[in-house]
């Protein structure tokens, strides 16, 4: 059955400047049909003996999806932003357009009915909220502390929590524990706060793995937040904000985006609004003080295209008006909603159930 999808010349555009991309990453080569761009895996690290090798394939060839095989660990699937990202490719143009292509191959191959395009929607996936720098432990080297800072939480959310909730939301009881287990030196910059942190505080990591959110469990008199930099040093694509991770279809035509202000906010959403809905088609993520048009741009530039549906729950202080800054991204996304907790005396989403009374205002793009 034919395969093949019509190009338009930006669509030939963007596979040229891909295959120039591909060719500039360390000992990328060309087979000598022109199809296909040999790379070293990113997948398996290929050949350590060999540091030269290149055994994974880009298809790069016209009227077909952008996809990739490597013949030393037999993975493959069609290419996305994260295949890209870890072999260094950044433009964004490139990316992007990689993504849209092969939005346009799948939606083809549905229409002609191909029996592989399900295994090839799976190689579509964005594993989002995740980071290769660092882990979540989840020893439990002061066991009343961390069933206390569990229960801090739960309290919080009027939700029960035990230790296999540590790594799915990525809850960092032991500071120490989390430098021991990543290998990690403490920052200079706290450690005098590290006993007091170590014993009140319970944590979130960050997106990208390069800040833990602290909250202080305690009315103490200490702050009541600590942003922990991991690595000592912030850089311009460091983000406090925060994602549950899970597994995105990205080349979904629809997307739901949950975001809210704060850690707590969305986690309130994710148990009480969506009742724990964890789906290929959802994301739940938290600002948390990084501001909402960066966080939501930081989002899209994973490759997520003209398919995000928003569902913005925003502190009550902050009016519908403010949330207009917003609409410079409307050709980037498919809806925008703003939610507020009309609940008395509640001003966000980060309490318990009987305390959310949501109502909708639907923002016109």
């Amino acid at each position: 059955m034919n395969s093949n999808v019509s190009m338009t010349s930006q669509d030939l555009d963007v596979l040229v400047k891909a295959k120039k991309e591909l060719l500039r990453t360390p000992y990328a080569n060309e087979i000598p049909s022109r199809t296909h761009v040999r790379v070293r895996c990113p997948l398996c690290g290929d050949s350590l003996k060999h540091p030269n090798g290149t055994h994974c394939y880009v298809n790069i060839e016209g009227n077909r999806p952008v996809s990739y095989y490597c013949h030393l660990c037999n993975e493959g699937g069609w290419v996305g932003s994260s295949f890209l990202r870890s072999l260094g490719v950044t433009n964004l143009e490139v990316i992007t357009g990689v993504i849209k292509w092969n939005k346009a191959c799948r939606k083809r191959l549905a229409l002609v009915g191909n029996t592989h395009t399900k295994s090839r929607q799976r190689r579509g996936h964005e594993l989002i909220g995740t980071s290769a720098r660092t882990v979540v432990p989840i020893y439990r080297r002061f066991c009343k502390a961390t069933d206390d800072k569990l229960k801090y939480i739960g309290n919080r959310l009027g939700v029960n929590l035990d230790i296999s909730d540590v790594p799915k939301l990525k809850i960092v009881t032991s500071l120490m524990d989390f430098l021991d287990t990543n290998g990690l030196q403490l920052n200079p910059r706290v450690a005098k706060a590290a006993q007091v942190i170590e014993r009140n505080y319970v944590g979130f990591l960050s997106l990208d793995g390069s800040y833990i959110i602290f909250r202080n469990t305690k009315d103490d008199g200490n702050m009541r937040y600590v942003n922990y930099p991991v690595f000592g040093n912030k850089n311009m694509t460091s983000t406090k904000s925060y994602i549950i991770p899970n597994d995105i279809d990205i080349m979904s035509n629809d997307i739901t985006f949950n975001v809210a202000e704060g850690i707590f906010d969305i986690l309130g959403c994710y148990y009480h609004i969506n009742h724990g809905i964890m789906d290929n088609h959802t994301i739940y993520g938290a600002v948390a003080g990084s501001g909402f048009k960066g966080f939501i741009r930081r989002i899209i530039r994973l490759g997520f295209i003209g398919n995000l549906h928003i569902n913005l729950y925003s502190d009550r202080d902050k009016t519908p008006e403010y949330h207009r800054q917003l609409y410079d991204l409307s050709p980037l996304i498919k809806s925008l909603d703003v939610w507020y907790n009309s609940h008395e005396g509640e001003k966000d989403i980060g309490v318990p159930a009987d305390r959310i009374n949501v109502t909708r205002i639907k923002m016109r793009l």
